[in-house]
């Protein structure tokens, strides 16, 4: 993800911090961009790489969508494999 935020950087005001040791993730992204539905799906489509922290409606979207995902698809899936 970090080399992603680097080469393709979601706006021309961007800032990227690495993140301590110990995180889960390798960077920190700043960045002011519309919200989109091209947004939305860009972020879904990282998985769990990355996790949105603000704006607060979005992540609530992220985090409604990443559930019916998971409701989809079940943990019985999971443990079936």
């Amino acid at each position: 993800m970090s080399d992603l935020s680097c080469d393709s950087p979601l706006s021309d005001v961007q800032r990227v911090d690495n993140e301590p040791g110990g995180s889960p993730f390798d960077v920190h992204v700043r960045s002011t961009v519309p919200s989109t539905g091209q947004l939305l799906r860009w972020l879904l489509g990282c998985g769990d790489n990355i996790e949105l922290l603000k704006p607060a409606n979005l992540r609530n979207t992220v985090v409604q969508q990443s559930m019916k995902m998971a409701a989809i698809y079940g943990m019985e899936t999971i443990a079936a494999d």
